[in-house]
């Protein structure tokens, strides 16, 4: 998956985001956890999100891809396909649609998770838990 910078500067973007899912019970546990700061909190309540949605399955959406093949996928790009005949190989452009993981919600996630790594408040045991949910984005 191709790595984007996407720079959250906002908190509150990002509560008003997820504040529809935070009165689901896996989110009641943190009512009786104490923080020692903010970062803690919201660090908990990512974690806690990113763990449900990889159990339900992480957000997928199509993608359109243009490529060179060998059998006809999708529609056929005639000019390019033209070009490459008259080169002398017989292979075809396609333009077809692929389903994928590599989205913009997916990639704001993994980004948010990327600068907690690097926040130096944010606790070890946090920390930990974060490298394991990158691996699936």
């Amino acid at each position: 998956m191709k790595q984007n910078n996407i720079l959250i500067k906002n908190i509150y973007y990002m509560l008003a985001y997820v504040y529809c899912d935070l009165n689901k019970k896996q989110y009641a546990c943190l009512a009786v956890e104490n923080f020692e700061d903010i970062e803690d909190l919201l660090t908990s309540i990512l974690i806690k999100g990113v763990n449900y949605q990889l159990k339900k399955g992480l957000y997928t959406d199509y993608q359109e891809k243009e490529d060179l093949l060998l059998v006809v996928r999708g529609k056929i790009v005639l000019q390019k396909t033209l070009n490459q005949l008259n080169t002398g190989k017989k292979q075809i452009y396609c333009q077809f649609d692929e389903l994928s993981y590599d989205n913009i919600f997916n990639r704001i996630i993994k980004e948010t998770m990327i600068l907690l790594l690097k926040d130096t408040k944010i606790k070890e045991e946090y920390k930990i838990i974060i490298k394991i949910f990158t691996v699936f984005f």
